[in-house]
């Protein structure tokens, strides 16, 4: 059974799922409007914090250049200087280093020889340093050859950890090489206003997306070294982290910006690399490490979607409220048109006071209202139609009943009359069609019998031609047999030559055996007699000596060929022992060709016979053949006279059962349409309508 507010339900579930639908896609529109919005403007930071550590790079490379410049200037002074006193007095070991460091105003002096060796220096502890084991020893190779003086741009000490300057001298005889070092110190006040680590930290506090920079120097192997921008407690220029060398190694050497993601964060290797091909151009060279944090716009997308969330969750709960408004608005009208469709289902087509409810209305209900009304007036006018047509059916039927009862009496006597008459012919004909049946039997065996006949023809036939193709085929069989036997008596001759052959071999390989032998002796002695010789008898020993390796060699070479030669004489007796079965088996199959070719002679001759006699009895079964189709086709027209009489029979006692089946489907049909005629009356007073209106 239905239940009542069903449509109330699914308007409002409806209407929920609409507006909830609505406002989803409305979210998502913008949950992925801000996503794009935000990861454009995390590009955006990205290029921006890039570009300004950049731009910081380069301004802080034009103001180092620019201090290089000034301190350039000045060490070709003091190098020049240094090589003054050179010239008077190039014992360097008696120089006072310290003194020309004090009037220097602080630059290291550093002497290194032509074997690259740092020999005396102002930092003591660096005395003894070698450059060719630190892989500079290129580097002051062609310092030497340039035989002038030579800046290069500031780089991080290994010794000090603090940004040097170092400048190079070769004397004028390319003994030495005077190294002038200018630490930090020198030159701390005029970069203050481009201090790196200063610099990138202003730029950390104005991001929050930014998690961490580092600018690192290239050593020359073109991996990071010291971070330009960061300190440790000892106030020494950080080193590169170890784990992250292979992803800075690979961004260096592809030179392009390479990205990773770990804990949250995001590494960015980016390589700024010197266009110069001068072999110090990494020392101008720098990799900026700068690390994102992920979880910065992570936050704000997870702000995003806790918003969407909270509004669809809000606009489902307003749009049920208003629905459930909607709902009782519309189902209240629809009650009542449930409740007017009900009483009409229980056949009351009365004016009821759901129906007077509905026609006060002013809206569609009413209108629909009035029209239920109107329907219900012309149901009324037609009952009236109903009701006299009824009361006429069932006098007719009864008069219908009366007459279809008498013909149906006349025709079954008809029909018993013609029914006997059919049943003779029947028998009569049943008999002649079991004769008809005897001789197609008959017939149907002689058919098969010369049909068998054909075959077995047919079959001698073949075997004849399959005889005289076998009698040729053992012929060529014979043929060929010699031939085999001739090529079998050839190949043993030849493997017996091959094995004498062998023989010849194997008495060469004993020869070079004792010639590599002798030889041996004859070097073994030569060493010796080189050996008392001394001095000038080396050369022919080791002559001697190789003479004895090829004599080994040659030994080795002829054992191995001995070895062959045993595998091959044991390969061609095998093959004498297959080539003598062979023969045999050869001689054996000659012998039984000749027999199977005998036998095949025999077989045609048979074969013959049995062609000639099939071909006889093949002629009398068609003979018989012939005369039973003619007795058959006799038969056939008795049969089809039978046949007719029969059908003329059976039409008269067709058409006569069915005029009988005609009259008693009449008789039945009028009692049928009496007993409907009292059922229209007794379901016709179950309406409900107002009978003075039907008067």
């Amino acid at each position: 059974m239905k239940k009542n507010g069903k449509f109330q339900r699914n308007l409002i579930i409806m209407l929920v799922l609409t507006v909830a639908a609505m406002v989803i896609i409305i979210s998502l529109l913008n949950y992925n409007r801000s996503q794009s919005a935000l990861k454009s403007h995390q590009e955006t930071t990205e290029l921006l914090v890039e570009r300004n550590l950049l731009d910081v790079i380069e301004g802080s490379e034009v103001a180092y250049s620019i201090v290089e410049d000034s301190l350039a200037k000045t060490m070709e002074e003091y190098s020049n200087v240094l090589l003054s006193e050179y010239g008077t007095n190039s014992d360097v070991t008696t120089w006072d280093l310290e003194s020309y460091k004090e009037a220097f105003g602080g630059f290291d002096v550093y002497l290194i020889n032509n074997q690259f060796v740092l020999e005396r220096s102002t930092v003591k502890a660096e005395e003894g340093l070698n450059f060719n084991d630190i892989g500079l020893g290129t580097f002051m190779e062609n310092i030497m050859d340039r035989g002038t003086f030579s800046s290069y741009p500031l780089e991080v000490s290994n010794a000090t950890k603090q940004l040097t300057k170092f400048s190079y001298t070769p004397t004028p005889d390319k003994k030495y090489i005077i190294e002038l070092s200018a630490t930090a110190k020198r030159f701390e006040e005029s970069l203050k206003s481009m201090d790196l680590a200063l610099l990138t930290d202003n730029l950390k506090k104005g991001n929050d997306y930014i998690d961490d920079i580092g600018i690192f120097t290239l050593k020359s192997d073109r991996t990071p070294e010291f971070a330009l921008n960061k300190k440790n407690e000892a106030g020494e220029m950080e080193l590169f982290p170890e784990e992250l060398l292979e992803n800075a190694k690979q961004a260096i050497d592809q030179n392009k910006i390479i990205e990773i993601h770990k804990n949250g964060k995001l590494l960015k290797f980016i390589p700024k690399l010197s266009e110069s091909t001068d072999e110090a151009a990494f020392k101008s060279s720098r990799l900026m490490l700068i690390t994102y944090d992920e979880t910065y716009f992570d936050k704000a997308l997870d702000s995003n979607r806790t918003t969407a969330i909270i509004m669809v969750i809000v606009s489902i709960l307003v749009a049920g409220i208003f629905s459930l408004l909607i709902g009782r608005k519309v189902s209240t009208p629809i009650k009542e048109f449930s409740q007017l469709i009900s009483e009409t289902a229980q056949l009351n087509f009365t004016t009821t006071e759901h129906l007077e409810r509905l026609q006060k209305r002013k809206d569609d209900f009413g209108v629909l209202a009035d029209q239920y009304d109107t329907m219900l007036h012309s149901v009324r006018s037609a009952f009236r139609t109903v009701i006299d047509s009824s009361d006429r059916l069932t006098g007719m039927s009864q008069e219908f009943t009366t007459s279809s009862e008498e013909t149906k009496i006349a025709a079954s006597q008809i029909a018993e009359s013609i029914q006997e008459m059919a049943t003779e012919t029947e028998q009569q004909n049943k008999k002649v069609h079991q004769s008809i049946d005897d001789i197609k039997l008959i017939t149907a065996e002689v058919e098969r019998m010369g049909s068998h006949m054909k075959r077995v023809s047919e079959l001698v036939r073949q075997t004849v031609n399959i005889s005289t193709d076998g009698t040729s085929k053992v012929k060529e069989t014979e043929q060929n047999m010699k031939l085999i036997h001739n090529y079998t008596r050839e190949s043993k001759e030849t493997v017996i030559q091959l094995q004498n052959k062998s023989l010849q071999i194997e008495s060469f390989s004993s020869f070079i055996t004792s010639i590599a032998e002798q030889t041996n002796l004859l070097a073994l002695n030569a060493a010796i007699e080189s050996a008392r010789a001394g001095e000038a008898g080396k050369g022919f020993a080791v002559v001697a000596n190789e003479v004895r390796k090829l004599a080994e060699e040659s030994s080795k070479a002829a054992h191995q060929i001995h070895q062959l030669i045993n595998e091959i004489k044991t390969d061609i007796s095998l093959t004498m022992d297959s080539m003598m079965n062979g023969f045999e088996v050869v001689q054996n199959g000659s012998s039984l060709v000749n027999d199977t070719g005998s036998a095949f002679d025999d077989i045609l001759t048979a074969v013959h016979t049995v062609s000639e006699q099939t071909a006889e009895t093949a002629e009398i079964s068609e003979k018989v053949e012939s005369i039973m189709h003619t007795l058959s086709i006799s038969i056939n027209e008795i049969s089809e006279l039978y046949g007719r009489l029969a059908n003329h029979a059976e039409g008269i006692a067709a058409s006569t059962e069915e005029q009988t089946a005609s009259v008693e489907e009449v008789a039945y049909a009028s009692k049928q349409l009496h007993a409907i005629a009292d059922t229209l009356k007794q379901e016709i007073n179950k309406f409900h309508v107002d009978r003075a209106e039907l008067e």
